[in-house]
């Protein structure tokens, strides 16, 4: 059996599930994901909202993988043994790097995943079957479907800007920060060069500051009506657009993946966090364009 850990949004949610899918069917064992995480309230679980084959771990199922018991010997064990361990050996793995790891596919096939995974490469090799599993699972609402029809009259690029938490929680702040509006400007002269007539769809968790402060020469429309647990319709309206200008953030990332296009053309941050200067190498895939 494979479990993996949920945690965080619904961006890093997509990439958990990603991984934990691939490794389920390489070794042909049952998958279930483990989202106790979200009793806390911060976030909120959104894989619902995708047509995943869905089946939830039960606190014996994720006692039993990772064997959490009160014994000395297992307590030693998944403190001390564990860690030191090949993968293939190893019941528990937690993430340690955010470069992709090749040896995380060369799991046992009973395994708990804690981490991250934001790498296209944990699940390039089945991605048309996740493409599938993907798919949203309930049609849009009036408005959203009249936006939509918009999307696919025009040649439509999605431009995305996120700032909330990454301005008003220090911590992401320093660790993320956000794209500047360089970065912006940079991206929408690109798009220029290489898109005509392209018609923007703006997705911001900070609408006022993106208009006011990022010159968009060219037509564009404010998408700022999905609030709260409706916030993945911006996913997936994004992923109806026909180009990308994403941020450092994996929203956007899978707003741009989920487009099956693939003349899309998806322009990306090369500063991905503040801290790491090799994440973006790792999170952005070779074929997007980096600024």
């Amino acid at each position: 059996m494979i479990i993996v850990r949920l945690n965080g949004g619904l961006g890093n949610q997509l990439f958990q599930y990603a991984l934990g899918r691939h490794l389920s069917i390489k070794h042909k064992v049952p998958f279930k994901l483990d989202i106790s995480w979200y009793k806390k309230g911060i976030r909120e679980y959104g894989l619902i909202h995708f047509t995943i084959s869905e089946e939830i771990a039960t606190q014996k199922e994720i006692a039993s993988v990772t064997h959490m018991t009160k014994s000395l010997w297992n307590r030693l064990n998944r403190n001390l043994i564990q860690p030191i361990l090949p993968y293939y050996k190893r019941y528990i793995v937690l993430e340690k790097q955010f470069a992709f790891d090749p040896r995380i596919l060369n799991t046992a096939s009973t395994i708990y995943l804690d981490g991250y995974w934001q790498n296209e490469k944990y699940f390039k090799d089945i991605e048309d079957l996740l493409r599938k599993d993907l798919q949203f699972k309930e049609p849009l609402d009036q408005q959203n479907r009249i936006i939509s029809e918009t999307i696919t009259q025009k040649n439509a690029v999605s431009l995305h800007v996120r700032r909330g938490d990454y301005v008003s929680n220090p911590e992401y702040q320093q660790v993320f920060g956000t794209c500047d509006i360089d970065y912006y400007h940079k991206a929408i002269h690109w798009i220029k060069d290489n898109v005509s007539d392209p018609h923007f769809f703006i997705f911001s968790d900070d609408i006022e500051w993106t208009v006011n402060n990022i010159d968009i020469p060219f037509p564009f429309t404010v998408i700022n009506h999905n609030k709260g647990s409706q916030s993945y319709k911006d996913m997936q309206l994004m992923s109806l657009c026909k180009h990308h200008i994403i941020a450092n953030s994996t929203f956007s990332w899978w707003g741009a993946w989920l487009n099956p296009d693939k003349e899309k053309k998806i322009v990306a941050p090369k500063k991905w966090a503040n801290i790491d200067s090799e994440r973006s190498t790792h999170i952005v895939p070779l074929d997007w364009h980096q600024l």
